[in-house]
């Protein structure tokens, strides 16, 4: 049984970085989903169609900044995890030449 145990922060922050992209990604998708169609833009008979249709792009575009939100958390924490993983290797390799910076 191996008791080795490696982590690799630059790989952690690299995740991290996609991860922010993609929750700019979404954060632009979210905002460009505003508004929805004019309420005769289907015709007179179909403008309750067009207020449904309203409302559901508004309710995706929630949902879609929600999933940004959550995403822009899972990036922040992976960063933070990079930055503590990163801080303990300094700090082990300061005491093994003991107190050396």
């Amino acid at each position: 049984m191996s008791t080795e145990f490696h982590v690799d922060h630059e790989q952690i922050r690299a995740h991290a970085g996609t991860v922010a992209r993609l929750s700019d990604g979404l954060s632009a998708a979210a905002g460009a989903m505003t508004g929805g169609p004019a309420s005769n833009a289907l015709g007179t008979f179909m403008e309750f169609a067009t207020v449904g249709l309203g409302d559901a792009i508004s309710q995706a575009a929630r949902a879609v900044s929600s999933a940004s939100g959550a995403l822009d958390s899972v990036s922040r924490g992976l960063a933070g995890s990079a930055e503590d993983y990163q801080r303990a290797d300094d700090e082990g390799v300061a005491a093994l030449r003991g107190g050396e910076a």
